[in-house]
């Protein structure tokens, strides 16, 4: 919990949270760097009960929209894969249709 309290105290950091009925049912996390660039550095969460109702894409451009707004031009993101053609993964699909690119796979 350090860690989040931590995060949360940080000016340059934000998570966006989605929630239904008093239970989160989706989060984001984003952060600003000094050089113009930003992360989505913990991903887009949507339980898979939840998904395909936009509360993923919802929460990815709030998070984004909150960086432009910050000065932010360039945003890289990291995402946890389990497949190498990354696919399949709801996350990716979301990326990219926002128009995100997968420059290179660790």
């Amino acid at each position: 919990m350090s860690y989040v309290r931590d995060f949360l105290r940080d000016p340059k950091k934000r998570i966006f949270v989605s929630e239904a009925r008093n239970t989160i049912v989706g989060l984001c996390g984003a952060a600003k760097y000094n050089n113009r660039t930003g992360t989505i550095g913990y991903g887009v969460a949507v339980p898979p009960e939840f998904r395909g109702r936009g509360i993923g894409s919802m929460l990815l451009f709030s998070a984004l929209n909150w960086l432009k707004r910050s000065g932010v031009r360039w945003v890289t993101l990291e995402e946890e894969t389990f497949s190498s053609k990354h696919e399949d993964v709801p996350a990716v699909l979301l990326y990219l249709k926002f128009g995100g690119k997968i420059i290179r796979d660790k």
